[in-house]
């Protein structure tokens, strides 16, 4: 089949479809803005209208028909014969953004493939309760081949006495075979007797154009026999067809023969056969004679396209995700009021509640799953501080920032790509899963070492611990993340850090031992050597690094918690041996003198000064430097043991 497309007209128009459909957009969100508006619909309707006619004037028909698709559903809505308005609008914004990058990808493989656009075309004609296409539907073999007309002398030829005597011995077979593989009875033989019945068929019939039905048939035949077909009721009603079409030859005569043979039958079982994986000499000519391969292609390229073209363009994704982020910037302004504030008043939340809605359908359109489901749950926390289901504490009010943070990042980084990057990878669909993860990783790893950083400023402040304050707010943001991703073990390791900061050093503003502080580093720097090697290699589980941060976690007594196990526990569980938990020790004891010299720093077990109040430690500028380069140092052996385990 040749490839009669004019790509060169193709791109000429593509700029001008592309700001048609612009207007489109700006038409159906000021529709939204004002749904009693119903002239913006109408706006709306004429733009795609307009694309519409562009494509099938430049003969891409299956662009054509995704644009005719939105067309009528946007009349369906105009006149109020939808069930759901929300649907159909967003279902069309989602169509309207989809467009320019399968033009894109078009004009790129050389092909115009409607197939990879059925599941969008489907949701446009669900929406408007149309039945849904199939992939039989966009199926168009080559049937130009049809042979000629028998003339009248070929016709009186077939015509012979015994003719129709033979052609009903042949459906009593043909019935008698449908019987037995209907009751699944003696199948391989039934199927014997009907191959048999349409090699007959195709050669009583040979040469007509009615004729070209039985080889096909029998094509079929030998899929079921293979078993590369299932005895369904789709080929049950097939082979039905088939008996009455042969009823007819039977009841009409010979000249039947000179009809063409049923299209949508003949097309269906076509269907079939291109589906094949079997190649016997049979099928091999069908292929080949009604250009099959061409016709369907197969499903792994159908696939690769659909996921070239998921999501929209990268210049209409940044312009809607930077309207999103200012957003996100504005409910994460509106939350730092509350917090600030006496909070006698969390009803005032509920203003908060229809744009975190909004932002979250605007999501679902563009097809980030998972962001849209972060938000879905802000939502809903949101909802329950504003009915007082819950308290407004802190630590609700920085789940909340954290996981917008993480929404937000996670958005900016999916449309900033690799300007200079390799090729291929600047060709990535901008809603690729994989390209999200590796954002919300290196945010999580970049939160590890501000928080890193400023542990490192508490010990060489002689321990202020105005320098931790901010440290919970970013190991809140990188639980969060964690979790989105969801990497749940990271993520719940993370929190059991946070919550020894925040309880034994922010909480008690207790200086702690060096053994403590070096559990501490062992397993922050265990999550994020686990990170770092996630991003290097994410094909390979590296959790036995993990196991560090785990044995770290509990010699402090912070246990990690499976992700909905609730607040910590008061009491905690049972440390190892070799560790004292800094939560079971008396806060006297958790309180040490000025830093020891930094040779003994590298020691496994570090002594223990005379302890004095945190508010009393003397000034020792001097060791600051020591102790910085120390904790650094820890960093590193712990590195360089995490990497022993991962390995």
């Amino acid at each position: 089949m040749i490839d009669r497309h004019d790509y060169v007209a193709l791109e000429w128009v593509k700029g001008e479809i592309a700001e048609t459909l612009q207007q489109a957009r700006k038409a159906l969100e000021a529709f939204v803005d004002n749904p009693h508006d119903r002239s913006r619909l109408g706006f709306c309707r004429t733009y795609v209208h307009q694309v519409y006619g562009t494509l099938q004037m430049v003969e891409f028909y299956g662009a054509a028909l995704l644009a005719e698709e939105m067309e009528l559903l946007l009349q369906a809505l105009h006149e109020e014969r939808v069930n759901s308005s929300d649907e159909a609008l967003e279902v069309l914004m989602q169509a309207i953004l989809q467009v320019p990058p399968y033009l894109d990808r078009v004009l790129e493989a050389r092909r115009d493939l409607p197939l990879a656009i059925l599941p969008l075309l489907n949701d446009l004609r669900s929406a408007r309760g149309e039945k849904l296409l199939s992939e039989t539907s966009l199926f168009s073999p080559d049937l130009s081949a049809t042979p000629l007309s028998l003339s009248d002398a070929e016709l009186a030829d077939r015509a012979a006495p015994d003719w129709l005597p033979r052609l009903r011995k042949l459906r009593q077979a043909l019935q008698g075979a449908q019987v037995g593989l209907f009751r699944d009875r003696d199948v391989q033989l039934h199927l014997d007797y009907l191959l048999r019945v349409f090699e007959r068929l195709d050669q009583l019939c040979a040469g007509s154009p009615f004729g070209a039905l039985w080889p096909v048939a029998a094509g079929l035949t030998e899929l079921l026999q293979a078993g590369e077909l299932d005895n369904s009721s789709s080929i049950r009603g097939l082979l039905r067809q088939l008996d009455r079409e042969l009823k007819r030859l039977i009841s009409d005569g010979v000249t039947t023969l000179n009809q063409p043979a049923p299209a949508d039958l003949l097309k269906n079982l076509l269907f079939y056969l291109a589906k094949a994986p079997v190649q016997s000499p049979r099928i091999a000519a069908l292929k080949a004679h009604y250009r099959l391969d061409e016709a369907l292609p197969d499903a792994e390229l159908v696939g690769f396209e659909r996921s070239r073209i998921v999501g929209p363009d990268r210049e209409a994704m940044r312009s809607v995700v930077t309207a999103l982020c200012e957003e996100l910037v504005q409910i994460k302004d509106s939350l730092d009021l509350f917090v600030r504030s006496d909070r006698q008043q969390p009803a005032s939340l509920r203003g908060l509640l229809a744009p975190l809605k909004q932002i979250a359908d605007t999501l679902a359109v563009l097809g980030f799953g998972q962001p849209r489901k972060v938000v879905l749950e802000q939502h809903e926390a949101v909802a329950e501080l504003a009915d007082g289901v819950r308290e407004a504490s802190d630590a609700a009010l920085m789940d909340i920032a954290g996981a917008l943070l993480y929404v937000e990042a996670t958005l900016a980084g999916m449309v900033s790509g690799n300007e200079v990057g390799d090729a291929e990878e600047s060709r990535l669909p901008t809603t690729d899963i994989d390209q999200l993860h590796r954002v919300v990783v290196r945010e999580a790893r970049n939160g590890l070492e501000q928080s890193k950083d400023a542990i490192i400023e508490f010990i060489a402040s002689q321990w202020n611990h105005v320098h931790l304050e901010s440290v919970p707010l970013l190991l809140t943001q990188v639980r969060g993340g964690l979790a989105m991703i969801p990497l749940e073990r990271a993520a719940a390791q993370v929190q059991a850090a946070n919550d020894y900061i925040c309880q034994q050093l922010l909480g008690k503003q207790a200086v702690p031992d060096w053994q403590s502080l070096d559990t501490l580093a062992d397993a922050i720097t265990s999550v994020e050597y686990y990170l770092e090697r996630l991003a290097e290699d994410p094909s390979t589980p590296h959790d036995m690094i993990l196991d560090i941060a785990d044995e770290s976690l509990i010699a402090l007594g912070y246990p990690p918690r499976a992700a909905g196990d609730g607040e910590v526990a008061a009491a905690p569980l049972a440390a190892s041996e070799d560790a004292t938990p800094a939560r079971d020790l008396p806060e006297d004891q958790l309180l040490v003198a000025e830093p020891v010299a930094e040779e003994a720093l590298e020691l496994t077990a570090l002594p223990v000064e005379e302890p004095v109040a945190a508010g009393r430690v003397r000034a020792n500028r001097s060791g600051s430097a020591a102790d910085r380069r120390s904790f650094g140092r820890r960093r590193r052996r712990r590195r360089r043991r995490s990497r022993r385990g991962g390995e």
